[in-house]
């Protein structure tokens, strides 16, 4: 489709499809004789109602239009799928973002990815969520995660948090946390009640975080000062205490080098699944 036809409102040179596409982002919902009339009226097209017909069928079966007593309008489904592409490519492109490809992880081989801030590291994971966790080929396979400390429900916005509702699973997904703060009680009811099995104060004996899914494992390094830092926020032994201002700052706007080790490997992947199911 000409997309930017669609979203500069220029009917030059769009197809019919894209034509009826946006003729119902004006005017909804519409039966297949009204859109057919109001091509040929509004935008001077000479298409037969055979092809906006034809057109119409290829829409629905789609999933771009839906059709309800006659009437057709855009499926909703279709405009958040585009809105969630859109958010995902703007924040690879704004904060310069690799997106996940399985290429990364190639037999035998290990890759290395920086990102500047917890974040950046936080959509990471997350897209590496979707690309497997989502994919009918390993719906039964199991995911292991280990962090010292835990922040994602502020992360999260609206399209990650309805992610991690369609991937739970409470025999696919676990997370475990090493400190247990007042941070870590809230994060654990968060994941619990989303489905997750989720614990806290375990001890790992690793300098890193990690994420473990089949014979893939992603190491992730924090610098010691960063370490540092989420350390102090973690320390408040009350609401009131905790200085969720100072957080937000160091996860969405303070610049580390964070470094990710990707690699396939299925001794270590088993070992570190191994940690982390005997806990629970």
């Amino acid at each position: 489709m000409v997309y930017e036809n669609l979203l500069s409102g220029t009917q030059e040179n769009m197809s019919t499809k894209d034509t009826i596409i946006y003729l119902l982002s004006i005017h909804w919902p519409l039966t297949a004789r009204k859109i057919h009339n109001k091509m040929r009226k509004i935008y001077k097209t000479q298409v037969t109602y055979q092809s906006v017909h034809k057109s119409l069928k290829s829409l629905e079966e789609t999933g771009v239009l839906e059709k309800n007593n006659k009437e057709y309008q855009i499926n909703i489904d279709w405009i958040r799928n585009i809105q969630h592409f859109a958010t995902k490519l703007e924040n690879a492109y704004v904060n310069n973002l690799p997106s996940f490809d399985w290429k990364l992880i190639g037999e035998s081989k290990i890759k290395s990815i920086h990102f500047d801030n917890i974040a950046n590291l936080d959509r990471f994971i997350l897209l590496f969520f979707e690309k497997t966790l989502l994919d009918e080929k390993r719906k039964n396979t199991t995911c292991c995660s280990y962090w010292t400390h835990a922040w994602w429900p502020i992360v999260l916005n609206e399209n990650n948090y309805s992610l991690l509702k369609k991937i739970v699973n409470p025999k696919r997904f676990y997370m475990s946390f090493g400190a247990k703060s007042l941070a870590e009680v809230g994060c654990i009811k968060f994941f619990n009640k989303l489905g997750y099995p989720a614990k806290m104060g375990i001890s790992m004996d690793v300098n890193y975080e990690f994420v473990v899914f089949d014979d893939i494992v992603i190491q992730i390094y924090f610098p010691p000062e960063l370490n540092k830092n989420i350390e102090k926020i973690h320390t408040a032994k009350t609401v009131p205490d905790m200085d969720l201002n100072t957080l937000s700052n160091i996860i969405f706007k303070q610049k580390y080098d964070i470094t990710v080790i990707i690699l396939k490997n299925k001794d270590i992947a088993g070992q570190l699944k191994s940690k982390v199911l005997e806990k629970f």
